[in-house]
């Protein structure tokens, strides 16, 4: 073991022209790019799965129910509940309240138009009072206005944490979102505070817990919603593991020779392929760094460029991105292990060197 350690060790002393010594670079590079781009694709499709959510969070607690039509499956499908059922759950004692929600265009006071979830129900506050709420993402101030559907609104409140990919979260009182022209004989659901409805409500409504909704969102979100982002994050984070595997075979095809020498010196082929690993090892742990600032400058740049992307950095991100590089590495120590006691047989070491 020692001796391979010597010979690992060996490799970042070596004159600057060594292949060695350029393969240090172009590979902590790939590595590094490798595993910033697999964390940050994961960042985009967790995104675009979860953020629809963050409005139902910031309304329904995890003992609270979601009362829908039956047959709707999330939030996307259309739902229609008659307005007195809300009332009627009332008068049997449970904490019940209509909610409508909307996908509206809101333009703001400087003409520009942004995407919006609309939803008659109240959210929780960061400053200010009910009635008109946006969340912060919009940039608006408390007294500012926005334009939905050709009516002027002048936001009371300021909420946080409720936007999502492409999507801002708007918060209307009942009365000012009756101005938006909806109709007025129906809910989109029901949302019961704190209570199971009955078996009667369940076999006639689509009821979900919600804990239940939210995954049911979750799923519809990385299985129909956002297909083209997924594709592309699905395509840059398989692509990144491809390119990274290339790059190491490439680093093979250049210091190959030095591999036929260990062996005409009596390296066994299990003592060569752990050199190999062990000096991968070493550049993929000096990459984790680089790894992090790529995955960080790729969120940046979706937080930038994206209207309502509140993609948070992640450990469990981040450490699924390092554990794809890590994952190449074993791969082409397995194939390099094979491609070893096939190719470099010792009657066979001579002509390889001279190949």
């Amino acid at each position: 073991m020692n001796s391979v350690w010597r010979n690992v060790i060996s490799r970042f002393r070596l004159p600057v022209k060594s292949p060695y010594k350029a393969m240090l670079i172009i590979l902590t590079f790939f590595l590094s790019c490798g595993g910033g781009a697999v964390a940050g694709m994961t960042n985009m499709k967790n995104e675009i799965a979860a953020g629809p959510n963050r409005p139902l969070q910031q309304v329904a607690g995890p003992e609270d129910y979601w009362v829908l039509q039956k047959g709707t499956e999330n939030l996307v499908d259309d739902s229609f509940v008659p307005r007195d059922l809300a009332y009627k759950l009332s008068q049997k004692g449970a904490k019940a309240f209509g909610f409508t929600r909307s996908y509206r265009a809101v333009e703001l006071p400087n003409g520009e138009n942004r995407a919006a979830i609309v939803f008659d129900t109240p959210t929780k506050l960061k400053m200010g009072s009910y009635g008109v709420v946006v969340d912060e993402s919009l940039g608006l101030q408390i007294d500012d206005h926005i334009i939905i559907a050709g009516e002027k609104f002048i936001i009371s409140g300021i909420t946080a944490d409720t936007s999502s990919l492409g999507k801002e979260g708007v918060f209307l009182s009942p009365t000012e979102f009756l101005r938006l022209g909806n109709d007025t004989g129906t809910f989109t659901g029901i949302l019961v505070k704190g209570a199971k409805p009955s078996a009667e409500l369940t076999s006639r409504y689509a009821v979900f817990s919600a804990a239940e909704f939210e995954d049911a969102n979750r799923e519809y979100w990385l299985t129909n919603g956002g297909s083209l982002p997924l594709l592309i994050a699905g395509l840059m984070t398989v692509g990144s593991l491809i390119i990274v595997l290339a790059v190491l075979f490439l680093g093979l095809s250049q210091t190959r020779k030095s591999l036929v020498m260990l062996r005409m010196a009596g390296a066994t082929v299990d003592q060569v392929v752990a050199i190999e690993v062990l000096y991968l090892a070493v550049l993929w742990t000096v990459s984790l760094a680089f790894q992090f600032m790529v995955y960080w400058l790729l969120v940046m740049i979706f937080r930038l460029t994206t209207f309502g992307y509140l993609g948070s950095l992640s450990s469990g991100e981040f450490l699924g991105g390092a554990a794809a590089m890590a994952t190449v590495v074993v791969v082409y120590a397995v194939i390099l292990s094979i491609y070893m006691r096939l190719k470099f047989k010792t009657s066979q070491l001579t002509e390889a060197f001279i190949g």
